[in-house]
Parts: C-alpha cells; structure tokens; sequence
C-alpha cells in the first residue's frame, strides 16, 4: 500500500509490509468502504485458487480476514465492488432483471445517508411530495444545512439539493446545529409562498433558537429572514427547538408550536416578510385544546391535525 497527500505529485509513501492475508499469490485487489460504518473491505483475487479473499479494516493498514461472512455464487477476475443508491439499485434492476438470491428489495430506508426529524409538504404548485430532515451524521448532532428530496408517489425520493446552510451568509445569525425543521405552503396574493421553520446555534450563544426563511418554490432558493423568530423559553428554561407549524382551516389564522423539555405556541401574523409571531409565546399542559397535549417532559411538540367541526379538538 501507498499513500499520498496529492494524487497528481507524484510523490508516494509505500507501506514496508504486505497487506494480504494469506501467502498464496494474489493480484486484483480493489477496496471499498461498507455503507454507514466505519470500515473498510480489500478484496483481492487468489487466482491460483481461483477464488476471491476478504479482508476487514478500520485503519487500512491492519486487515483480518472476513472469508466466512461474504457468499459469492460466481467467480469474478480482477473485479471490485462499487456502492449505489437504492434508486440506482432499481434502475439496474428494471433493466436486467433481479438475481433470485437478491429476495424482496426494501422499501426503506427511502433517502440516502443519515437523517432524522423529517418533515414533509404535499405543493399545491409542484404537484410533488417534499421531505425536509435534520442531516444526521455529524458528531454531537453538529449538522449544519438542510437538504431537500422530492417525489411524486412517496416511494422513489430526487435529491434536490441543499435547501439551506447555516454556516453561509444564506443565515447570517446562525452558525450550525441545523435540526428538526417544518415548512408551510400558503398562497399569498396568489402565488404560492414557502415558510421554513428550523432550530439553529445562534453565533452570539445562549442555546437554540427558531429562525424562518421563505421560498417562491418547495424546492428554494430559500431566503432567511436574517434574524430568528423564537429567542427565549416562555417556561424560563429548555432550548427552542422541534419546530412546527399550523394553519387553522377554520379561522385560517396560523400558529407555531416548539419545545424542549416543554411545549409553547404562539399565534403568528400574516406579514411579509414571513409570518411573525404576534402573540406571547406561552406553555401549553394538560387540557390543551381539550386534550392532554404536552407535559413537562415533552421533547418532540406534536403534529396538529384539523378534524371535522363535530369534533372540536386539536392535537
């Protein structure tokens, strides 16, 4: 094995040791790393055997052999092993035809990579479903930008890009810590307008706080409104964050909802630019709205739902 700080130097540093694992004569090798792990696979072929050998690494440099874990029913030369999307697996498989022992491909997980906190928009314009999640994978929860997927029968997800990072001039008052978003479709003046609701670290300190930007498509640009919205806990503790979003279709009045060892709403207004809340924020307990919405160990505010006038409660 050699190493190298730039593939176009020129200049190698070549390992003194061999790395395969067995003192048969070996060509072909090729590496992969396993999907979500932290490790990583040289395989290489054991061509007078005329059969291929595993191997196992969290450094690349230290290999044990994983031959027991890995079942082959062909027999490649000089071959290796490429990662793909679930959705590139199904338009491989549309176009040759599935092996057998492949079974039943899952439906989920549906997006590539690590996410949590989704939520998702049905648009009215697009005529497509969008999912909007925490990007997960970062250490201490440390994501930093959100990314968008749209679909259009809840099954196969485009990845759309990133909708909105926190560590760029797009939000000037945050820094990271880009959690547990929602996001609301209105039409205003006609056209359909985006409100994206989200926990951000706020650069001057002090714990989470809620920030909103705003989009003429579910797919951005967004624009931030350059400030948050929620600064503070109305319980006097607990930071501002699992954000959500609701339009009564009654009244049509919106309200916001966010929480973290509590749970607060407050009514927002109708201004543009995007709505603000313009009444004081208040902790919401038993008998909310005529149920037990939240209790003082809520960490996760609940989704509101509008039911029929001849059941009058909301949760």
């Amino acid at each position: 094995m050699a190493t190298t700080r730039s593939l176009t130097s020129g200049e190698w540093t070549e390992e003194p040791d061999y790395k395969q694992q067995t003192k048969e004569a070996v060509e072909g090798a090729g590496t992969f790393k396993l999907i979500g792990q932290d490790k990583y696979i040289l395989m290489y072929d054991v061509y007078m055997k005329g059969s291929y050998q595993f191997t196992e690494t969290t450094d690349l440099k230290s290999f044990k052999v994983i031959d027991s874990e890995v079942k082959m029913n062909f027999h490649p030369r000089h071959g290796t092993i490429v990662p793909i999307t679930r959705h590139e697996l199904l338009r491989i498989t549309d176009e040759w035809g599935k092996p057998t022992e492949l079974g039943a491909l899952p439906n989920n997980p549906v997006l590539p990579g690590f996410h949590a906190d989704p939520g998702i928009l049905y648009s009215h314009q697009t005529q497509k479903y969008y999912i909007y999640s925490t990007t997960d994978g970062q250490p201490g929860w440390g994501g930093w930008y959100f990314t968008v997927f749209s679909s259009t029968d809840l099954k196969t997800w485009q990845d759309e890009g990133v909708m909105l990072d926190l560590k760029s001039e797009q939000v000037p008052w945050a820094d990271g810590n880009a959690w547990a978003p929602c996001i609301e479709e209105k039409k205003v003046d006609g056209k359909y307008k985006y409100f994206f609701y989200y926990s951000g670290n706020p650069k001057n300190g002090g714990g989470k706080q809620i920030g909103v930007a705003t989009s003429d498509s579910p797919a951005g640009p967004f624009i931030d409104l350059g400030r948050p919205v929620v600064t503070a806990s109305p319980v006097g503790g607990g930071q501002q964050i699992d954000v959500d979003v609701f339009t009564d279709p009654v009244s049509g009045k919106s309200y916001l909802y966010w929480g973290n060892g509590y749970m607060a709403g407050a009514e927002l207004n109708d201004a543009i630019p995007p709505p603000m809340i313009t009444s004081r924020a208040v902790a919401l307990g038993a008998g909310f709205s005529g149920r037990t919405a939240a209790s003082t160990t809520t960490t996760r505010c609940a989704m509101l739902t509008w039911r029929p006038p001849w059941d009058t409660n909301m949760y």
